[in-house]
């Protein structure tokens, strides 16, 4: 086993992924624009559940290099008989799997309206024919709804438990029983609860 990790170049071998990436990306473009799409590189990214311009990056020896958005093309074309065109996202994997971060990227493109579909493009090889096959992202809407109304049910739940955690602190606060005189009858200062003024909900109380 040392043997072994000691001969493998991961220089090399990380060389020929980029350099197969690369080649697959061409074919997909070329594959696209021979299918009537007008294709561009997509130059935007998700983050925090919004659209951001790719960063781009300085590396040395090779100058600016323009910023990899998500996913790597935007294509379109005239839908047939109407008007409008047909708006798509295209990610290139060459072994066809997105990663979690990547999946939930596509459901926010898809939810924002940003593109009608995204299709994943993946390398396929019949011997020394390769090939480009495309698979549409798609994820279970109903699914997504129950999980966003299950979040917003919880969410419901907390404001409503706050809000009657402080009106119960103030009714406690405003009764009588609950007070003592201090500086010969001057001042009044609740005997039994010392609140955290620091917090302006009120939500922790020391007895």
């Amino acid at each position: 086993m040392e043997e072994k990790n000691k001969t493998y170049n991961y220089k090399e071998a990380g060389k020929k992924n980029r350099d197969k990436g690369l080649d697959t990306e061409r074919r997909t473009r070329k594959d696209l624009i021979e299918d009537g799409w007008i294709v561009s590189k997509w130059r935007n990214n998700v983050k925090d559940n919004e659209l951001v311009v790719a960063r781009n990056w300085f590396i040395k020896g090779r100058g600016m290099m323009l910023g990899a958005g998500f996913p790597d093309f935007i294509a379109y074309k005239k839908i047939k008989g109407s008007k409008y065109y047909e708006v798509i996202g295209v990610e290139v994997k060459a072994d066809g799997y997105l990663t979690s971060e990547e999946k939930e990227k596509c459901k926010w493109l898809l939810k924002n309206k940003i593109f009608s579909k995204i299709l994943i493009a993946k390398r396929e090889k019949d011997g020394h024919r390769i090939s480009i096959e495309y698979k549409e992202f798609k994820f279970d809407k109903l699914k997504e709804k129950e999980a966003e109304i299950k979040i917003r049910d919880q969410k419901r739940k907390e404001i409503r438990e706050e809000k009657e955690s402080i009106i119960k602190l103030k009714q406690i606060e405003n009764d009588p029983k609950n007070w003592v005189e201090i500086d010969g009858g001057k001042n009044i200062r609740h005997k039994t609860l010392f609140i955290v003024r620091s917090n302006p909900k009120y939500n922790e109380v020391k007895n």
